[in-house]
């Protein structure tokens, strides 16, 4: 290369590169009119702000639109519309529940608090009468449950061919009977006490105690029930006999009876008999619930109290006559005072006002006491001819001795004896 080739050539290298321009800076985003109402409403132009917002708010959805809702809420509130903020927040909450006011205003979560928990109430009240109303038409819809007949039935005065001792339990018997046949789902009872209220004097003599077909059928209609227990009791000796019978009033015709016959033993056996009679007369018929068959224990000791011992009606027999003898004493003692009283008064010889005095109280005295002993004797006297029905005169079984064969030596041997109760 020549020399000044080669000097262009250095100066070119030399020389300094040319600075590359710096790429244009990217101009600055421009503002959405949300974000311009939100700086005016940060600047406390309310008004101006809204003017912003109401025109978006049907233009977005979703969480923008909850923002603008908001906003518009927190507007409104500044320039104290509370009307107006209630609107755009109700509609708030209806698309966000849990919508958190504090990130726009801590005015607005205020405010939405009480309209939140009103709105939650509103929906729970709402909900509750949705599921009634629903809960009503599915009850609608449901068939009804099939009524049950009742079935009323008149429980009569037993046929008696009885001793007295059968004669006392009677009445307790057709009580616990009609309570017996109460127990029973769908049956309405008739006592013999309801009966005799429900007909009158003349009309118990013509129907009460009646047993032919006819006659029980003239005392149905005139009670108006469905059907009549018709019972006949009948004792010989030790034997009693109990037979029930169950009678269709309205078809004239025998629907069920029990027979039985037991031993008498004070009249608890009959009550014990109630529960498997009743069932063989309505056979298939349940119990109502809680109930169970048969007397129970309380209600027999409270219908057929156990008899009293002999030492109770001595007792008061003896407190009775012991009572009369002291209200004979004192009698007594009256008669005396009464008699030196009138001895004194008749005498002629002068006497002490004081001593008539004393004596004759003594004679009222005395007579006071006496008639309350008389009176308590008499009251004694009437408990003890009531106890005497009440009581059991039957002496307690002695224990009887085995028969026994027992070998005793004599002087020729032996000899067998036999001892015992035969």
């Amino acid at each position: 290369m020549t020399g000044p080739a080669l000097a262009l050539a250095l100066l070119i290298a030399a020389a300094p590169a040319a600075p590359k321009k710096a790429p244009p800076k990217a101009a600055a985003a421009a503002k959405t009119p949300l974000d311009k109402a939100v700086e005016l409403y940060k600047k406390g132009s309310c008004r101006a702000s809204r003017e912003q917002l109401l025109p978006l708010v049907d233009s977005l959805t979703g969480a923008e639109q909850n923002n603008v809702r908001g906003f518009l809420a927190a507007s409104y509130l500044c320039s104290r519309d509370e009307a107006n903020a209630r609107r755009q927040v109700e509609l708030l909450l209806g698309a966000a529940p849990d919508f958190d006011g504090s990130t726009i205003s801590p005015a607005l979560n205020d405010f939405l608090a009480p309209v939140k928990k009103e709105l939650a109430e509103k929906k729970a009240a709402e909900a509750e009468k949705a599921a009634k109303a629903a809960a009503a038409a599915s009850a609608a819809q449901q068939p009804e449950p099939p009524k049950v007949r009742i079935l009323r039935v008149a429980v009569v005065d037993p046929q008696l061919s009885v001793d007295a001792e059968v004669a006392k339990v009677v009445p307790a018997y057709v009580q616990a009977l009609g309570a017996e046949i109460a127990k029973l789902e769908g049956i309405q009872v008739l006592g013999a006490s309801d009966i005799r209220e429900m007909l009158g004097f003349d009309r118990q003599r013509q129907l009460l105690g009646c047993s032919h077909d006819e006659c029980l059928k003239d005392l149905g209609g005139a009670l108006g029930v469905d059907e009549i227990i018709s019972t006949q009791i009948a004792s010989a000796g030790r034997s009693l006999t109990l037979s029930l019978k169950r009678l269709d009033m309205r078809k004239t015709r025998l629907v069920q009876n029990d027979t039985r016959t037991i031993e008498k033993s004070g009249g608890e056996e009959m009550l014990a008999l109630l529960g498997v009679q009743v069932e063989a007369l309505f056979p298939g018929k349940e119990l109502k619930p809680g109930k169970a068959r048969g007397v129970d224990k309380e209600t027999l000791r409270r219908l057929i109290p156990p008899p009293l011992p002999r030492t109770v009606f001595f007792a008061t027999g003896g407190a009775a006559i012991l009572a009369a003898g002291a209200g004979g004493i004192f009698g007594l003692q009256m008669r005396d005072a009464q008699t030196q009283y009138n001895g004194l008064t008749s005498s002629s010889t002068p006497v002490a006002g004081s001593d008539l005095k004393k004596m004759e109280n003594k004679a009222s005295s005395s007579a006071t006491i006496a008639n309350a002993f008389f009176l308590g004797a008499g009251v004694l006297a009437v408990g003890a001819v009531v106890e005497a029905f009440l009581t059991d005169w039957d002496p307690a079984p002695k224990a009887e001795k085995p028969a026994a064969a027992t070998l005793v030596p004599t002087r020729g041997g032996a000899a067998l004896a036999v001892t015992g109760h035969f």
